[in-house]
């Protein structure tokens, strides 16, 4: 009898595991993200099918480059898989859903109870836009007919995903920067401030949690749309790069100003710009001024100089202007009062 037990409990368990999608925790839906419940394709015969049935968590279908992964939930047709990877059985049946790359999708879909479901059959198919995540056109189940994933007045809440295509190359695709930050999608830096969208979005999750406040209470809460966060007069782009804080009005970058003569000169810049190098420095004090800037290397242990030659060409180790480093310099003649560092723009 405790045998009989057993074997009808391990049934009942493995009848229930067969009913769900196997739990895979590193993977995670991309749909819906501007949390509007653009989450639903609509068939006629079964109703609405839902592409992130448990809100932000697996198993909402997931947009990849090449493939999409995940369940739909449908209340008429239960649970209707995109890939054989949902539950490690492509040795077993091989099927999934194909994105080209270009968001032209194929394949086939399985549910239990309708069979398959083919993502591009003739007369139809479903395509995702790279701009805006939107999908549209439409799907085709032998035992359902259509499915509309088209944005229509019977499903006005047409599946959106975060994946598509980073027209500007900041980092954000081109519907997270529509859907989520409410960024440009065709210009890397939206509100011009030196930092492009993707970096600048980082910055402000990395530090503040969010890149929603208004620090200086101008009204622009969305700082990866507000220049200049602190209203302190310096672009945000600049101050992240030189570790002063856009977000406090009393945090900006500084210049240094030295009075250089003729011969030999040590100095030092509190605040150069970032990525400043050698030959600016150069440049920015002129052939009739300077003869040539020398650091000592500590990696190396030598000395390293960059100079003028007597053809007025730049010559020598190009190295890092940086901030706490001593240089160098040999004049030509005086300069008074040459300033290098941020300046209110």
């Amino acid at each position: 009898m405790k045998i009989i037990m057993k074997l009808l409990t391990i049934f009942i368990l493995c009848s229930l595991v067969s009913l769900f999608p196997l739990t895979t925790e590193s993977m995670a839906e991309n749909i819906d993200p501007g949390i509007t419940d653009n989450k639903y394709a609509f068939a006629e015969n079964v109703g609405w099918i839902n592409a992130e049935p448990q809100g932000n968590t697996y198993p909402g279908i997931t947009v990849f480059l090449d493939t999409l992964e995940g369940y739909a939930w449908s209340e008429n047709l239960g649970w209707v898989s995109l890939s054989c990877q949902n539950t490690d059985s492509c040795t077993t049946v091989q099927y999934g859903i194909v994105n080209d790359g270009n968001g032209n999708l194929s394949g086939y879909a399985w549910s239990e109870n309708t069979g398959w479901i083919n993502f591009s059959p003739t007369d139809g198919g479903v395509r995702i836009d790279t701009i805006t995540g939107k999908f549209s056109g439409f799907a085709w189940g032998e035992n359902i007919g259509w499915i509309n994933f088209n944005d229509s007045t019977d499903n006005s809440f047409a599946i959106i995903t975060t994946w598509g295509h980073d027209h500007d190359n900041d980092g954000l695709s081109s519907p997270e920067e529509i859907h989520i930050y409410g960024t440009a999608y065709n210009d890397e830096d939206s509100d011009d401030d030196g930092a492009n969208d993707g970096a600048e979005a980082e910055y402000w999750l990395s530090y503040f949690g969010s890149w929603i406040r208004d620090f200086d209470l101008d009204g622009e809460a969305n700082n990866l749309l507000d220049g200049d966060a602190d209203n302190d007069g310096f672009l945000d782009g600049p101050e992240i790069a030189t570790g002063t804080n856009p977000a406090v009005i009393i945090s900006f970058p500084v210049s240094t100003v030295v009075d250089l003569y003729e011969g030999f000169n040590i100095v030092g810049f509190a605040n150069p710009p970032a990525d400043y190098k050698a030959y600016q420095l150069l440049e920015a004090l002129g052939f009739e001024n300077i003869v040539s800037i020398q650091r000592f290397s500590q990696s190396s242990g030598v000395f390293e100089t960059a100079a003028f030659d007597q053809d007025q060409h730049m010559s020598g180790v190009n190295f890092s202007i940086k901030c706490g480093e001593g240089y160098i310099v040999v004049m030509r003649q005086l300069l008074l009062g040459f300033e290098l560092g941020m300046t209110n723009p």
